[in-house]
């Protein structure tokens, strides 16, 4: 309903909110996809934190989102609604294109189950959801409630699902 200016205004501002918490726990901003941002930890440099900076960054920008929602329900606004998709494993990431345009990104079954686990979140009313993998490589920097197993596609076995809660302190 917005028109093209004030689109273009509105994604720019929200996508710096992302970009800030992202570049908070050292992620890469791999894209923008419409009104999304695919984002990944450990690499081109080596974290081994990446799941927990991960986790991190989903919570700091749930707590950003919900901050931003309150300043835009005083304006009479609707508020943004956010899904957070996490999982952990390999991927391909490098420069991938066409000879003359060539994006640096990553690729590979880790990141289609990451959005696949995003798309989830509207059925089991969560915002962030993470696969067993996350979930284990954070060890005990978070609780995670655990949601079962869900078949998503371009996978045959089952993936485990759960929900980050709160930071261990």
């Amino acid at each position: 309903r917005m028109g093209a200016e004030e689109t273009a205004a509105f994604l720019n501002r929200h996508f710096g909110l992302l970009a800030d918490c992202i570049a908070a726990e050292k992620g890469s901003i791999d894209k923008y996809i419409g009104d999304a941002v695919m984002a990944f930890w450990g690499a081109p440099d080596r974290l081994d934190d990446h799941a927990a900076r991960a986790v991190a960054t989903a919570r700091r920008i749930a707590a950003t989102i919900t901050a931003d929602n309150q300043r835009r329900a005083k304006k009479g606004l609707k508020p943004v609604r956010m899904r957070i998709g996490l999982h952990s494993g390999k991927a391909v990431v490098g420069n991938i294109g066409a000879h003359d345009r060539l994006q640096y990104t990553a690729m590979g079954d880790t990141i289609n189950v990451a959005s696949r686990l995003e798309g989830l979140n509207k059925t089991y009313g969560t915002h962030v959801l993470a696969s067993r993998q996350t979930r284990d490589a954070c060890g005990d920097a978070f609780t995670f409630e655990p949601h079962g197993e869900a078949h998503v596609k371009g996978r045959d076995e089952a993936v485990e699902i759960f929900e980050p809660r709160r930071m261990v302190t």
